[in-house]
């Protein structure tokens, strides 16, 4: 209660509500406008058209994709149930249950977790994001049943309610960085009319108004302007990330000296030249990253774990396989940042969507910069701050609010991967453990906990779950008594030391090889 009462709180309530900010427009079409758009998914599919093409577009590839033509012998006992020969899978409250004529034990499937179904021989499997794979049995139009009869399914129904709590307050947080003097908790996005992506509060510079936040935010792909990451209270330099600038709009430039103070600032620019801004100012520099979209990212990953699985190719491949030289790539930038910001650069990184990427490098940085997030509260802070509330879209990824079953959060599975390079490379550096980062993964795609199921904040308050269903917090809470989620060689001085050379990064068999491999998984060796 004191922390809140002694936080500079300005609200809008005394002036009338600004007009509703329209959309700013879509990224290049270089860019896969379906996986690209995450916020707009809800306003563009409302239309009766609309919705009738992405109708026709999901079974018609759910027809085309099947490994068994639809028959007219297809058995259902209601909407919701299939009958195969030997098995029979009944969908409820998001989940797909499964009981076998020969075993009276169900089988319990998180339908959030069901990336695929295969035909050997006429006997069907499950194939899941988590790398299981569950047999079934032989059953004509099961793969339209789960592809097309289970499209729209409320996978909410996964939810556990009770009183839930929540790792990250914004104004702990802004105690916690000390930057009390020149920054303030600001309620300029109240009612989401900036950019609906991101959160209400945010911590933002005393002297910048609410008029200069939205010019900058309808220069900017959709509407994402810059936002704090972290402030280095010894040198009052800055970390902030925000989307690209939109092609034409060469002089956004107030808001990031507004943050940085008009010291140095260095643009981490993760965008092609097409819709790169380039701001060439005295006091600024640009460091262009090679640029990837969200489509060769999923390639990267798929290709990977197709390889993991070949015990006698993965290492004569090791130096070909671009998932890993991406983690690579991601721990040699976010070295790089370190760096500028312990020498008193400011340093803002821009992304095309400001999601994916952004959020791998903030987090990253954080890490590296604060050994508040290197511990298990501070980290779970870390994904609610930089990811949840930031608006990274993990209901469309995980296929809840859309059709796209196969679709993985892939950036945010590369992020933890990463983590668990530094982890591997710094034993008592983190309280964190390999462990705990894999059960964050494993309920990634449970569904129990509100954390991963919504697009953004805006989401998270028109369903009202916040306080009312369990978070990653309070499920990660209640299994701390196990120790192995604990690291107990923790050492809150030591320092975060980073190598992107493919040799210190570990193929995380523990985790990919769980299920195909066990005996390899378990002895934990690369």
């Amino acid at each position: 209660m004191m922390i809140k009462s002694a936080i500079p709180m300005i609200s809008d309530k005394e002036t009338p509500p600004s007009p509703l900010m329209p959309f700013s427009p879509t990224p290049p079409t270089t860019y896969d406008s379906v996986v690209l758009s995450p916020h707009r998914c809800t306003t563009t599919t409302n239309t009766p058209l609309a919705k009738s093409i992405i109708d026709f577009t999901t079974i018609n590839n759910s027809y085309t994709q099947s490994r068994s033509p639809p028959t007219p012998t297809q058995q259902y006992d209601g909407r919701n149930t299939f009958i195969g020969e030997n098995f029979k899978a009944n969908a409820k409250n998001g989940y797909l249950i499964i009981t076998y004529n020969y075993n009276e034990k169900e089988k319990r499937i998180s339908m959030i977790n069901i990336k695929d179904l295969t035909n050997v021989n006429g006997n069907w499997k499950i194939i899941c994001k988590d790398f299981q794979v569950i047999p079934l049995g032989r059953g004509d139009g099961i793969y339209n049943w789960v592809f097309g009869g289970l499209r729209n399914w409320n996978l909410r129904g996964l939810l556990v309610y009770q009183e839930s709590t929540s790792a990250y307050d914004i104004s702990e947080y802004y105690m916690h960085l000390g930057c009390i003097e020149e920054w303030c908790v600001r309620t300029f996005n109240e009612g989401y009319e900036i950019c609906d992506s991101y959160p209400r509060q945010m911590i933002l510079p005393i002297k910048v108004s609410k008029e200069e936040i939205k010019l900058s935010a309808s220069r900017r792909y959709y509407n994402r302007f810059p936002a704090l990451v972290w402030y280095n209270n010894e040198y009052k330099n800055v970390l902030m990330r925000n989307s690209a600038t939109i092609k034409g709009c060469y002089n956004d430039t107030q808001i990031p000296f507004a943050f940085t103070n008009k010291k140095n600032l260095v643009i981490m620019d993760f965008v092609d030249k097409i819709t790169s801004c380039k701001m060439l100012l005295p006091t600024m520099k640009i460091r262009e990253i090679p640029c990837f979209d969200r489509k060769t990212l999923m390639k990267y990953y798929h290709q990977f774990i197709e390889y993991i699985n070949q015990p006698e190719v993965i290492l004569k491949q090791i130096d070909n396989i671009k998932w890993m030289s991406t983690i690579s790539l991601m721990l040699k930038q976010a070295s790089l940042i370190y760096e500028y910001m312990k020498n008193g650069t400011s340093v803002s990184i821009n992304c095309i969507d400001g999601t994916g990427i952004c959020s791998i490098l903030s987090s990253l940085c954080c890490i590296l910069c604060d050994d508040y997030f290197r511990t298990i509260k501070g980290f779970i802070a870390l994904i609610e701050k930089e990811w949840v509330l930031m608006g990274y879209p993990f209901a469309q990824y995980l296929g809840i609010d859309n059709d796209y079953f196969s679709n993985e959060p892939v950036e945010f599975i590369l992020f933890i991967h990463c983590v668990e390079a530094i982890i591997r490379q710094n034993p008592t550096a983190l309280e964190i453990t390999e462990d705990l980062i894999i059960f964050i993964l494993d309920e990634l795609y449970k569904g129990k906990c509100n954390t991963f199921l919504f697009n953004s904040e805006k989401e998270r308050r028109r369903e009202c779950v916040d306080g009312k269903t369990l978070s990653l917090y309070d499920l990660i809470i209640q299994e701390l008594k196990l120790s192995k989620f604990k690291n107990y060689n923790f050492d809150v001085t030591s320092s975060v030391s980073i190598s992107e050379n493919l040799l210190t990064i570990p193929l995380w068999t523990k985790y990919y090889l769980r299920y195909s491999f066990p005996k390899i998984a378990e002895l934990n060796l690369c």
